[in-house]
């Protein structure tokens, strides 16, 4: 007789949930939903940020794109209503139009001001999820995924560009998945090789459709703005080339290769109609001087600032590490560098590998040109002969004190030896891939911790926990109600006949606001806001002039402009003693129409309405 021996209950098959992620996307959503609790109560009614600031540019691009593909069926990448008399091919500016494109429907049920908001809030939301699903593979850990997503988002560098950087934004919401993607692509360890078949060797080869993936999420990132071209390229083409993989180099460097067609055809007809715009609006140009944007990549010692945009430090940090732009405020958070630092010491080198390649070219392209320390450029004293022997190679850099010298930076070099490299303005901006590689590197210190047990445990989610406090920055510095940017000369103006033309004053000050006011009068406008002045406005520069001015009239008559508004200053002596006076002597243009209200602007209060006549002809009677 065969005896059958009870072994116990037969084990049961581990059910996957059929959402495995969605507790943590809806952790997310509350997250940032909860650290941006005033937006949110007034989603459809103001927006972060100054009157002056990009989000206005971004609420006049999604009216226009909306009004072109829904009302007048125009090519939605130009509009003669800004920049006019030659309009403006909207590729050439700093945000995307394919995304305003894509936003159109969206735009078209809720309107620009809430479409904006809900997409501001979405980078936030995505982003930390991209953070937490890489870190979840890499360590097996949740709350480690968690804890680093909340690193990500809670980042200065991300929480500033609430103020109108909406291209920076959609950047950061794609380059985690790019990141994870291209991981997968190439096979990198994750949580559990190591055990399982001898690490490397064991592991599966990885699924060709994250290498398509790659291609599409990098491809994503770029097309936020043509920077990240080598913004995000750079530094990913350093994590790439050495990750750890299973796949032998042919194989690896083949994989790589198809990441790069893939990425290349989806990017170009983006790049090819950037191009073509940038070439339309700045034949010739569209590169920065040296001199300009030397100083505008960070300096290293800022990197461990504390929050300037907190509250509790907005007043007190300044003395130390005072803020001059965007440059300025790239802190990546004591909580989360120390959490980075022990993930550093206690993860596998070959998954910390690649991530410190990925982080060390971000953080060196992100110096810019020439070292800087507490914010001001580190310059060394050379012998008189030897400074003379280079000071033509340092003539781009502006002006520099006798017998001294500044310390170059590899950005230097690329400036004039890569394509298109010079036309990047503000290189802190590889900031975004550092603050990515900090808050990985976070996400391994918090699986280390959590596998000492419930202590362990404690301290993660208290340490996660003061992570999203330094990063709090409500209340917000700014926050503006977007219905004080209309004015009672823009219902005025949408009553004059259609192609109805018109500049403000005074340039450039006005440009942002009067640019949006064009979309809600709807006439057409010299004025418009973009990276760089466009050639036919910046060749008449000096005859515009700051004011209205006698040399500026034969320009506006010969470009048919038929009214002048002016933004007013009449409690400034100046204006009003010289320059109003002035303005109402020129002939050739005629005071028709005043208002008692003005932009929200250098503490403007009327806003006048001159007509553009010929020279000796009688003043019109007011329309």
């Amino acid at each position: 007789m065969t005896t059958i021996v009870n072994s116990g209950p037969t084990p049961r098959a581990r059910v996957r949930p059929r959402f495995p992620h969605a507790l943590p996307a809806l952790f997310f959503l509350l997250l940032v939903l909860a650290l941006n609790y005033p937006l949110v109560l007034k989603l459809n009614s103001h927006v972060v940020g100054r009157p002056f600031d990009d989000t206005f540019e971004v609420l006049w691009q999604l009216s226009t794109v909306h009004r072109a593909i829904f009302e007048t069926h125009s090519n939605p990448f130009y509009t003669p209503n800004v920049f006019y008399p030659q309009g403006w091919y909207t590729a050439s500016g700093a945000q995307p139009p394919w995304y305003l494109l894509l936003l159109s429907p969206l735009t078209a049920v809720a309107g620009p001001v809430l479409t904006y908001n809900l997409t501001v809030l979405a980078t936030f939301i995505l982003g930390g999820f991209g953070v937490y699903w890489v870190v979840r593979r890499l360590t097996g850990q949740t709350a480690a995924g968690l804890i680093a997503g909340c690193a990500y988002i809670a980042a200065p560098v991300f929480t500033l560009r609430l103020g109108g950087h909406l291209h920076t934004l959609l950047a950061m919401m794609f380059l985690p998945y790019a990141v994870g993607a291209m991981l997968r692509a190439l096979g990198a360890p994750r949580a559990g090789d190591a055990a399982v078949g001898g690490g490397a060797a064991g592991a599966a080869v990885p699924s060709w459709r994250w290498v398509a993936l790659a291609g599409v999420f990098l491809a994503a990132t770029i097309l936020s703005h043509w920077y990240f071209m080598f913004i995000a390229a750079l530094p990913i083409a350093g994590l790439a080339l050495t990750t750890h993989s299973p796949l032998p180099w042919r194989a690896r460097l083949a994989r790589l290769a198809v990441i790069g067609v893939i990425t290349g055809l989806l990017i170009a007809p983006a790049l090819l109609l950037t191009l073509q715009a940038r070439q339309a609006m700045l034949p010739g140009r569209g590169v920065y001087l040296l001199s300009d944007a030397a100083l505008q990549g960070f300096s290293p010692d800022y990197l461990f600032s504390p929050n300037q945009l907190h509250p509790f430090w907005r007043s007190r940090v300044h003395g130390v590490f005072p803020v001059f732009g965007e440059w300025d405020v790239v802190s990546l958070g004591y909580t989360t560098v120390l959490l980075a630092a022990a993930g550093l010491l206690t993860a596998p080198w070959r998954q910390t590998r690649p991530l410190v390649v990925m982080g060390l070219i971000s953080f060196i392209l992100g110096l810019g040109p020439t070292l800087r320390w507490r914010g001001q450029r580190v310059e060394v004293a050379l012998p008189s002969r030897l400074a003379g022997a280079l000071a033509p190679l340092l003539r781009d850099l502006g002006a520099l004190p006798p017998g001294r010298v500044p310390i170059l930076l590899p950005d230097f070099l690329l400036y004039y030896l890569l394509p298109f490299y010079s036309s990047i303005r503000v290189w802190s901006r590889f900031a975004v891939p550092l603050t990515l590689v900090v808050a990985l590197l976070a996400g391994f210190g918090v699986a280390w911790l959590w596998s000492k047990g419930r202590g362990g445990r404690a301290a993660a989610v208290a340490l996660g926990a003061l992570m999203v406090f330094e990063g709090v920055i409500l209340p917000y510095e700014n926050f503006t109600e977007v219905a004080a940017i209309h004015r009672t000369v823009n219902d005025w103006l949408a009553a004059q006949p259609a192609g109805t033309t018109l500049i403000e004053y005074p340039l450039p000050w006005v440009n942002g606001l009067a640019m949006y006011s064009q979309s809600l009068h709807g006439q057409r406008v010299v004025n418009g806001q973009m990276s760089f002045t466009p050639a036919f406005l910046e060749e008449v520069k000096p005859q515009l002039g700051e004011w209205p001015n006698a040399a500026a009239l034969p320009i506006l008559r010969g470009w048919g402009v038929e009214y002048v508004v002016v933004s007013a200053l009449p409690q400034v002596d100046v204006f009003r003693d010289a320059i109003w006076p002035d303005m109402l002597a020129l002939d050739g243009l005629c005071l028709v129409q005043s208002f008692p209200d003005a932009l929200p602007l250098m503490e403007f209060r009327e806003t006048h309405v001159f007509a553009v006549t010929e020279p000796g002809a009688p003043c019109p009677v007011a329309p």
